[in-house]
């Protein structure tokens, strides 16, 4: 079989002696987390896929076939489509071992097809393109570190698709395509991305082509003889479709289903839920042919995954099925943000009542829809100009989680774009709107895993940093701006005109303390919850009782079971300074009030503090009765998870 002529020999370039000698940094480049070759070979293939969608078709399928050892070639089996390969890998650092630990033995391979894309379009004779001339051949398989990709593509760096000879053990692949508005066969044609070497006395440079063996520039094969027997054999399902077919030969022996199944779920469960995608993993050596689609995504989650792994995905999943479903009472518009000094975060971004609806929608744990309006300066020859985009984001309270936000772009999950956790609340931020998408893209990795202010953000956005910033902030941002509304809530007044008057807080600069609290206005506020930084989940909150009194209750949080002790601190309001610290015994003493627990008992009460051993949380109750109804109260209710 290996002398058939049908079948083409590899050829290598010839090193040019006035070109640099070069190793491939591409795969470097992927390098930058850790590369696991399920989840990059997803990531990087179905957001071409995605990208390359047949206009007017609503849903790309993909289907991933891993043929482990029961659908392995035999060696007789692989060897025609390596006539020529072998001499060249052997004379590569460690390519001794390679050859002997693969070319004997059987061909474990992967293949990854896309149905309801375009295929690879364009002149595979061109060896350069115009700008602005459109041509995926020449940019998949002769281009190095360059895309045609822009706008709200999933992907434009031009060197993920490295993921494919990166995985495979000889680092090489087939490529089979059936392109739009063509007829005939299909194009067929292989690639390796070796390291320069030298056979025979020759330099070769790494790339390496399993081509039409005419001379001149690499062409693909289409002899339908070839086509059909490799079709055959390296178990492709594509037929008359449009799209690409990639064969990732000789791959780790341990690459299986259940790695890939995990690794679409985890990138774009987003994208399946939206009914843009349809993937299909076939494993004959484990797990089967599992469809994964909308209508299965929750139970595979639950199924293929455990651990912390499993709650963090399932509940994300869970939000984004209710965020259709999500009634208008529970949606809202921020005040727009921008990169300006005056533009970021801040109390004016969210008015108290936006805030206070939040807050009441998360204690329930009800999914609340936010939607942030953005303004996107971009540097034009032109001048500056400004765009209006928006991002949304997801919140709904969950006591048992601390995990980080979630963040999409157009489907594809980001997987590293915070790494600040935010406990007790699951977070998404997505974003569609395609200024927006587009921006976010050029500050994306080549992984597509984070986000960064590179040479791109710096080049095209003005004040392209503060942007990127504010949208990897803004869960964690607007969740900070509604427990900032509660903690104003922890001062209660029980006067409808005020007997003692307050200055005006919007008169008096902030200023930090030593301590770190902020005072505004001669009152200093300090974040409920055990002493924990206003960034904490408050364990406990402030109820008005008519007739001079106030209630400590738990919050959900701290109803979960985490709330065992807590400490109050009261005085009358003053007109400035610290209320607490000027409290005098003439003003009231705790000694002398009777104060009524639920769920816990009195620890000490004296002067103006009161601390309570929590026992049954969720039931807990803490009732201050006799205060004067004629004076503001300045409330700190403190609780501990210990």
């Amino acid at each position: 079989m290996s002398s058939n002529p049908l079948f083409p020999g590899w050829k290598f370039v010839e090193h040019h002696p006035e070109a640099k000698s070069r190793d491939p940094l591409q795969s470097e480049l992927l390098n930058q987390e850790s590369f696991l070759p399920a989840d990059a070979l997803v990531r990087e293939s179905i957001q071409n896929s995605l990208d390359a969608k047949v206009p007017d078709t609503e849903q790309v399928r993909i289907r991933i076939y891993v043929s482990g050892d029961a659908g392995a070639l035999t060696k007789d089996e692989a060897a025609p489509y390596f006539q020529g390969f072998w001499p060249h890998i052997n004379e590569c650092e460690n390519g001794g071992q390679v050859v002997s630990a693969l070319q004997e033995g059987p061909c474990r391979f992967v293949v990854i097809e896309d149905f309801g894309t375009i295929g690879l379009t364009g002149d595979p004779a061109a060896t350069r393109v115009p700008k602005g001339v459109s041509n995926n051949y020449y940019y998949f398989m002769r281009a190095e570190g360059i895309s045609q990709k822009e706008s709200s593509s999933l992907g434009r760096w031009g060197v993920g698709k490295y993921v494919f000879p990166k995985t495979s053990g000889v680092n090489a692949f087939l490529a089979y395509t059936n392109r739009a508005g063509e007829e005939g066969p299909g194009l067929l044609v292989g690639q390796a991305v070796l390291m320069n070497h030298s056979l025979d006395g020759k330099d070769y440079d790494p790339d390496g082509w399993w081509a039409n063996p005419d001379p001149g520039v690499q062409m693909p094969i289409t002899d339908h003889g070839l086509v059909k027997e490799t079709i055959a054999r390296w178990n492709i399902s594509r037929t008359t479709e449009t799209g690409l077919s990639i064969v990732i030969p000789y791959v780790d022996a341990a690459l299986n289903g259940t790695d890939f199944l995990r690794a679409v779920i985890r990138a774009y469960f987003g994208a399946i839920l939206a009914k843009r995608l349809t993937v299909e993993v076939e494993d004959p050596s484990g797990a089967g042919t599992v469809n994964i689609e909308s209508g299965n995504l929750l139970p595979l989650a639950e199924q293929y995954f455990a651990g912390d792994e499993r709650v963090r995905i399932v509940s994300e999943i869970q939000l984004m099925e209710a965020k259709d479903a999500i009634p208008e009472e529970n949606r809202f518009t921020t005040a727009m943000v921008a990169g300006r000094p005056d533009k970021g975060w801040s109390s004016a971004t969210i008015d108290a009542e936006m805030a206070r609806d939040v807050r009441r929608l998360l204690e329930t744990g009800q999914p609340v829809h936010v939607t942030v309006p953005i303004e996107i300066r971009l540097k034009e020859d032109s001048g500056e100009t400004s765009v209006e985009s928006h991002f949304h984001v997801l919140l709904q309270q969950n006591e048992s989680l601390r995990q980080k936000p979630l963040y999409m772009r157009g489907g594809i999950i980001v997987s590293d774009a915070s790494r600040s956790a935010l406990p007790g609340i699951r977070a998404i931020c997505i974003v569609e709107d395609e200024a927006l998408t587009k921006m976010l893209g050029d500050a994306e990795n080549p992984a597509h895993t984070t986000w960064t202010a590179n040479d791109k953000i710096r080049a095209r956005y003005v004040r392209g940093s503060d942007l990127l910033a504010l949208v990897k902030a803004a869960p964690h941002k607007i969740y900070q701006l509604v427990l900032d509304a509660a903690l104003e809530e922890q001062r209660v007044i029980f006067a409808d005109i005020f007997a003692v008057p307050l200055e005006d807080p919007d008169a008096t600069k902030k200023r930090r303390s030593p301590a770190g609290r902020t005072k505004s206005g001669g009152k200093r506020i300090t974040p409920p919850g055990g002493g924990q930084k206003s960034s904490a989940v408050p364990l406990t909150r402030i109820q008005a009782e008519p007739g001079g009194g106030f209630t400590v209750l738990p919050t959900n949080h701290g109803r979960g079971g985490d709330l065992k002790r807590v400490e109050v601190s009261v005085a009358y309001e003053t007109r400035r300074g610290n209320a607490l610290a000027k409290w005098r015994k003439e003003d009231f003493d705790l000694a002398a009030f009777a104060p009524v627990v639920m769920g816990g008992k009195i620890e000490k009460q004296a002067g103006n503090l009161l601390s309570a051993i929590v026992h049954d949380a969720e039931n807990f109750k803490l009732t201050i009765m006799g205060f004067d109804v004629n004076r503001d109260l300045h409330i700190r209710a403190r609780g501990h998870s210990k």
